[in-house]
């Protein structure tokens, strides 16, 4: 009532959201492992198609699946897609089954396959079941892993071994990849609406284009060393262009004006 003014500044900091992939190849009965249940599982090592790490696990045994138990808050799920792949369900923590069809006339490496979406910070499991069916144009009913992609809130549950980046939305930090060739991307910074080049030191593998948050706005296939990307649905901001093959993944950032 006596016309007095009172200020106060409030500091908000955003957390810092980890992600870190689990290959298939991490198999056990513990937290961030595969668990492989049926004897048609199959677990390749230095295959010539390209997956992450040169291993995968594969079964076309209706009933076989696999689940792994993580602290997160999504999961997303990298497979293959192929003439010869089938249609397999996932699920977490037990809940209504999503069915994948990992069918595609051309083959696509690194293809993120499945995602859970935001779920609450904690302790989760996802289960992958072997349906044993296919689209009607595939001529096998395999179902593919390759590996997972967890996000989480807390640093603390990355396995030995694993690869490990970290996202703050107020921040600038680039996830540090191991580099394996160059790649030149112009123009950077490029105009809403442009169109994106890209020279690759080999023609195969995947370029992933995602937001700060993770989310990932372009996942292309790469059959050739120059690609140009359309940029016109992207608004202003930073992103990050991920080349990922079978030989390891270099990023770089991008900014859109």
């Amino acid at each position: 009532d006596g016309k007095k003014t009172a200020t106060a500044l409030v500091a908000v900091t955003a957390p810092v959201q980890h992600t870190f992939e689990l290959d298939d190849a991490h198999r056990g009965t513990g937290k961030n492992q595969f668990s492989y249940v049926g004897s048609g599982w199959t677990h390749g090592t230095s295959t010539g198609d390209p997956y992450l790490h040169k291993t995968v696990s594969y079964s076309n045994t209706s009933g076989n699946y696999a689940t792994l138990a993580f602290t997160g808050n999504k999961v997303e799920l990298f497979s293959a897609k192929a003439s010869h792949h089938g249609i397999f369900a996932v699920s977490i923590d037990n809940g209504a089954e999503t069915l994948v069809d990992l069918y595609s006339a051309s083959r696509q490496n690194f293809a993120m396959v499945f995602s859970s979406n935001a779920m609450t910070e904690g302790n989760h499991t996802i289960k992958i079941r072997v349906t044993g069916t296919k689209n009607p144009a595939a001529s096998g009913t395999y179902t593919i892993i390759d590996y997972l992609k967890v996000y989480s809130e807390s640093a603390t549950s990355v396995p030995a071994g694993q690869t490990l980046a970290s996202v703050n939305q107020e921040s600038e930090a680039v996830p540090e990849p191991r580099e394996f060739g160059q790649i030149q991307i112009y123009p950077n910074p490029i105009k809403s609406g442009g169109v994106l080049n890209i020279n690759l030191p080999e023609a195969n593998g995947e370029v992933i284009i995602t937001d700060v948050s993770g989310f990932a706005h372009r996942t292309i296939s790469v059959t050739s060393n120059e690609l140009q990307i359309p940029l016109s649905d992207l608004p202003k901001g930073m992103y990050f262009l991920q080349y990922r093959n079978s030989d390891g993944k270099s990023m770089s950032k991008i900014m859109v004006d």
